[in-house]
């Protein structure tokens, strides 16, 4: 990860836990099909991506892991 999606990751982190919501960050090398595999075993509804990819576009996906379905937001810090 480089500094500059860690530093748009916490950035997005303090958001929405400022708007109520319980939020875990995994900075590790873990790979995301991991990541998804954690999500679901604890029953997270929703996960939040934000790669190299994202960052290029200026924009997270939030998948829900009931459905499987995402959604782009832009972000704006």
């Amino acid at each position: 990860m480089t500094a500059e999606a860690f530093s748009i990751s916490l950035k997005l982190a303090k958001t929405m836990r400022r708007d109520g919501l319980r939020v875990e960050v995994e900075f590790g090398k873990k790979k995301i099909g991991k990541a998804m595999d954690r999500a679901n075993r604890e029953g997270m509804r929703y996960v939040v991506v934000l790669g190299e990819d994202e960052v290029k576009s200026g924009k997270y996906k939030i998948k829900d892991m009931n459905t499987g379905t995402d959604e782009e937001v832009r972000y704006n810090f």
